[in-house]
């Protein structure tokens, strides 16, 4: 966090690690960033060996969430849906993406990313900053970190 906190672009976060005993440990928050952007982040990570800064993780489910506070989501990777797969979608990998200002998710969306392409946290909100620059002069307030916690 500490590298994408040195381009600006992101600012607090409320990330936090909650330990499941015995079974791995849940990763929420949500991540503050330009714009009044926030990425709320739910994943977990399974223990596969080890404990504390020492225990070897593997990420089991995962959702990355961007929007903009106050308006609508701008994307969504997520493998949260493994009994509902998309017509042509190998795995439950995917990608979700969204129209910030009405909310109606894209006619391409969701589209497959598949279990070799998903993307890292770090990797996610570096893409919602290259969105960010595209549609910057769009946004209400550009250069405003959002209040993290808030509602909608």
């Amino acid at each position: 966090m500490e590298q994408l906190r040195a381009s600006g672009f992101v600012g607090p976060d409320d990330l936090s690690f909650v330990e499941v005993p015995g079974a791995g440990f849940f990763l929420v928050g949500e991540v503050a960033c330009k714009g009044r952007i926030v990425v709320s982040v739910e994943k977990f990570l399974t223990l596969l060996e080890g404990e504390g800064v020492a225990a070897m993780v593997q990420t089991e489910w995962y959702s990355y969430n961007a929007f903009v506070r106050g308006w609508h989501n701008i994307l969504r990777y997520d493998n949260q849906h493994p009994h509902e797969l998309y017509p042509g979608h190998l795995d439950e990998h995917h990608r979700h993406t969204f129209d910030w200002q009405t909310g109606e998710e894209r006619s391409d969306s969701p589209a497959w990313i598949g279990a070799e392409k998903w993307p890292t946290l770090s990797e996610a909100i570096r893409e919602v900053q290259a969105w960010y620059w595209d549609h910057r002069q769009e946004l209400p307030d550009p250069e405003e970190f959002p209040e993290l916690g808030a509602k909608g």
